[in-house]
């Protein structure tokens, strides 16, 4: 293992030990991490931990899987050309897998994101812990935002932003709803 490989696994154990929702920044990378357990499927997703998501097959079109590289599921603000962290498919390819590399701190810029990250969190958590404060939380760089400049700056790049989601937000005087998909009666109650 060379000098700068030992320095990135250590920086990632620190990072993923001393303030875990970091692991968010890093979903676009899966594809390649996980690449030797991916082998003989056709896709892969990241999503977020917050998320049911239920029978999958019953939303995917057979489009989405044959036609694009990337879909993403939205909330109804699919006019935003991002992708989003609640649920992004890709295709398994070695083009689509390695589209991460072209985010500077995902790629080239890694090690030195990484060491900023820790060296930071050091200093503001012993400064921290000398007033009585609780741990800091360290710069978070969007997955959504700078991968998503990083795909759509790729030249033929085939990418679905799809209004597929249902969220119980905004229904505050309504304590059911039902909704029908592929006909099947979805209840959602509000407590």
């Amino acid at each position: 293992m060379s000098a700068d490989t030992q320095r990135l696994v250590r920086y990632f154990e620190y990072s993923f030990k001393q303030y875990t929702y970091i692991v968010t920044e890093y979903k676009p990378t899966l594809g390649a991490v996980f690449a030797p357990y991916l082998q003989g499927y056709s896709h892969w997703s990241y999503t977020d931990l917050d998320v049911v998501a239920g029978d999958i097959p019953l939303f995917l079109e057979r489009d989405e899987l044959t036609n694009f590289d990337i879909v993403s599921w939205s909330f109804g603000d699919h006019e935003r050309l991002y992708l989003r962290g609640q649920f992004s498919m890709h295709a398994n390819s070695t083009f689509v897998n390695s589209l991460f590399a072209k985010s500077e701190h995902l790629g080239a810029g890694l090690l030195k994101e990484l060491a900023f990250k820790a060296t930071v969190h050091k200093q503001m958590s012993a400064t921290a812990l000398k007033e009585g404060k609780p741990p800091p939380r360290v710069r978070f760089i969007s997955a959504e935002g700078c991968y998503s400049s990083a795909v759509y700056s790729t030249p033929g790049i085939r990418v679905k932003i799809a209004n597929k989601f249902l969220a119980d937000f905004g229904l505050e005087g309504d304590r059911s709803s039902c909704v029908c998909v592929c006909v099947c009666v979805r209840s959602c109650v509000c407590v």
